[in-house]
This record gives C-alpha cells, sequence and structure tokens, in this order.
C-alpha cells in the first residue's frame, strides 16, 4: 500500500507538532507492508510494518493500530536501531497518510 509516513518520535524522543506537522513536511512516500516473522533477538514470531522508499526501509515491530479515519492511520511499535554501543529499541509510532486523504489543515 502506498503511504507518507511521518514518523512521531526521532530515536525515541517524541517531536514536536510543529516538527511533524510543518506545511513543508509531507512525509516520505513509500510501500507500506504488514508481515510475520520470526526474529532472532526475541526468539518469537513479531508482527512487521515495513516502510520501503528505495534503498531506505524502516520497520516497526509488534504493529497496533490506534485509529484510522479518512484515509489516514496511526501505528505504535517499537524500532530498533545500531548505534556504537550497542542496539537500542525505542516507542514508535507512525502516522500513515494514503494517497486518497484529504490534506491537513495548516497549523495542524
Amino acid at each position: 500500500m502506498k503511504v507518507h509516513l511521518l514518523e512521531m518520535r526521532r530515536a525515541g524522543i517524541a517531536l514536536r507538532h510543529k516538527q511533524i506537522f510543518d506545511r513543508f513536511n509531507h512525509g516520505n512516500l513509500g510501500e507500506l507492508t504488514i508481515s510475520e516473522s520470526t526474529d532472532q533477538g526475541l526468539h518469537r514470531l513479531v508482527h512487521l510494518a515495513r516502510f520501503t522508499r528505495g534503498a531506505y526501509e524502516e520497520t516497526l515491530f509488534e504493529p497496533r493500530l490506534l485509529w484510522m479515519n479518512e484515509g489516514r492511520f496511526m501505528l505504535t511499535g517499537f524500532q530498533r536501531r545500531k548505534t556504537e554501543d550497542g542496539i537500542v529499541e525505542y516507542a514508535q509510532s507512525w502516522l500513515c497518510l494514503t494517497e486518497d486523504a484529504p490534506d491537513l489543515p495548516e497549523g495542524r
């Protein structure tokens, strides 16, 4: 499914609404898929939401649908990042807008 993706956190820190909903920030347009896979770190089956845009890929582990309305929906779960100190996991939410979603009003 093609969506515009807006991440609500950066490295685990919640972004201010002005940063997320800036009138010039339309999100990244890419392909969103949800599947199930075995996770080596958790040693079990996990649900995964994958967003790909060319070589760029983000994965949301254990995604849950929080709400859906007028071509928009919010997924929440956790992401992983590899850092110099090791692997870091943090909460993340994705606001997804389908191509037919109405524009968000200014100052949203």
